[in-house]
């Protein structure tokens, strides 16, 4: 008899978490076009580019590498990889390291750009991988088109910390760089934060945070592929 009893706990469980999963505002009506006319395509008409095959093979490769690997496992493959990316790459930007409150982190400055505008980057990984290194193909690039030093940081990654812990040293940053540049304390001229996926996901929160608080309020935010619905 106690094991029914346990499926009907169990299921009860299942059933109270499912009702608390989907408590949050329902985002539907974000799924449909607002504006058919605002619609802008990127891809190519002839299909997909060489790179991009040639990117879908590696990932199918990859995906035949870690099969029947413990989570354990998995967590280290993907953070060596990550951080394998820029291996033999050249970048022209210079990459250089600073400290914030015990927060390592890189200003990534491209050849003459304006110090006085500035870039706060978060690194995508799924709050579990990549750090300022896995990202400089990106970061180099920001700081090149934005014309900007670009503050990457290498925030608290999970399972080892908290997610908090990693949002709160992305507050740190953003209290930071509003007073310090490459070249030493100064407030920017221009501000924008960016981050692509998980890094997406904890720059819209930024944005938020930032309002609530009523801190200088960045002149733009990019979140590049973001996690933006958790329900």
């Amino acid at each position: 008899m106690w094991i029914v009893y346990t499926l009907v706990i169990i299921a009860v469980a299942v059933w109270l978490a499912g009702i608390w999963i989907r408590r949050g505002e329902d985002l539907a009506p974000f799924d449909q076009t607002i504006d058919a006319g605002a619609i802008e395509r990127f891809s190519r008409p002839d299909g997909p580019s060489e790179g991009h095959q040639s990117l879908v093979s590696e990932f199918l490769a990859m995906g035949k590498q870690v099969k029947g690997m413990s989570r354990k496992e998995l967590l280290l493959f993907s953070r060596n990889f990550m951080e394998n990316m820029p291996n033999g790459k050249e970048f022209a930007a210079r990459f250089k390291p600073v400290e914030i409150d015990g927060l390592p982190a890189e200003w990534v400055l491209a050849p003459g750009i304006d110090p006085s505008r500035r870039v706060l980057y978060l690194h995508g990984g799924g709050f579990i991988a990549g750090s300022p290194n896995s990202h400089r193909s990106a970061t180099s690039r920001f700081s090149e088109v934005a014309n900007a030093a670009v503050l990457a940081i290498d925030y608290r990654l999970m399972p080892e910390n908290r997610r908090t812990d990693g949002v709160e040293d992305c507050r740190s940053a953003y209290r930071w760089i509003l007073e310090n540049g490459p070249e030493g304390p100064s407030q920017p001229s221009r501000l924008f934060v960016g981050g692509d996926s998980a890094g997406g996901n904890l720059t819209l929160m930024m944005a938020a945070w930032v309002r609530d608080q009523k801190l200088r309020a960045p002149d733009a935010v990019v979140a590049l592929s973001p996690l933006s619905d958790s329900t």
